[in-house]
């Protein structure tokens, strides 16, 4: 399979060198800032995704107000596939750079090599951290004794968070794996159950969290979108809030919850911009812990920007039940 691919690759490669295809092009824009403050020289790429390896298209940096514009154009046998990736420090010291993707839709893309129209991302704040997917690192099966080992690695510019997922049909006669027989078990377990157990008992301090946006499709505000404040935890997430956006396509949610570590908080936006499907897209955006504050009564409020909902953002799933 890997080497059709590749081979694959190799032909549409080997025809756009040839001239055979058509040349496409994409623009796109947007505002870049940090904590409320404009992300200025941020570096933005704009590729074409293959299936080997992404084509970079054009590269710049955000200027004084976090601004940037990117075009370019690619001869294709079939439609391009562009999207924009974004390396910055914000909120972050170590010595690489946070990276997150945007895949730019297939409305905003030009025949010829001039773009005719420009795809604008919104107004982002790098503070954000966009949910991903999990990344499996190992897989097996038990031995006859019940027993089983797994191990992986994986690079990551913060400490990695692993878990082990187990799918079994033990007193299950169904088709299917029902979400109460799947079940996630953190490397520390003990503490998933003990926390939630002192939180009954009042043990732990009382936190909360307030998060603010715009939120915006195809450059027209998304009304009555709905948004979600959720606590992370190991199992199941616990909601706080969760509300709809008004006919500006703002909202504000905030709650508070008591825990012995800090809590986890995040926002999780379900819509329909640019999607037809019988389900929801859903976006989740991580809230910086320096946004936490202790008490119940949020002292400040995280702004995650005005997002265009058009984005296609690394991660992004859908969700039926919501």
């Amino acid at each position: 399979m890997q080497l059709l691919i590749l081979l694959l690759s190799l032909v549409a490669s080997s025809f756009a060198l040839l001239g055979i295809g058509r040349t496409q092009s994409v623009a796109v824009t947007g505002k870049l800032t940090c904590n409320g403050q404009p992300a200025r020289n941020v570096k933005v790429k704009l590729y074409e995704k293959e299936l080997t390896f992404d084509v970079k298209m054009d590269e710049g940096k955000t200027d004084q107000n976090g601004e940037f514009r990117l075009s370019g154009s690619k001869t294709e046998i079939s439609t391009i596939d562009p999207k924009v990736n974004v390396y910055h420090k914000c909120n972050y010291n170590g010595p690489c750079y946070k990276k997150f993707g945007i895949t730019i839709p297939d409305n905003f893309i030009s025949r010829g090599a001039t773009p005719q129209k420009t795809y604008d991302i919104g107004t982002i704040n790098l503070a954000n951290k966009f949910t991903a997917l999990d990344v499996k690192m190992d897989e097996g099966k038990t031995n006859q004794n019940g027993e089983f080992r797994l191990s992986g690695s994986k690079t990551e510019v913060s400490t990695i968070d692993p878990k082990v997922n187990v799918y079994h049909k033990c007193n299950y006669n169904g088709y299917f794996t029902p979400l109460g027989m799947l079940f996630q078990m953190q490397l520390l377990l003990l503490l998933c159950f003990a926390a939630p157990s002192l939180a009954l008992l009042g043990i732990g301090s009382t936190q909360s969290v307030a998060v603010s946006g715009r939120l915006i499709c195809n450059g027209q505000p998304a009304a009555n979108v709905k948004v979600k404040l959720y606590e992370k935890e190991t199992t199941f997430d616990v909601k706080m809030a969760e509300g709809v956006t008004n006919q500006n396509g703002e909202f504000r949610l905030s709650g508070s919850k008591t825990e012995i570590s800090t809590i986890d908080p995040k926002v999780n936006i379900y819509h329909k911009c640019n999607y037809n499907g019988l389900c929801y897209r859903k976006v989740g955006i991580t809230i910086p812990d320096n946004y936490v504050t202790r008490g119940a009564n949020p002292q400040r409020v995280f702004d995650i920007g005005t997002i265009n909902l058009a984005n296609r953002f690394t991660g992004e799933t859908t969700d039926c039940i919501n």
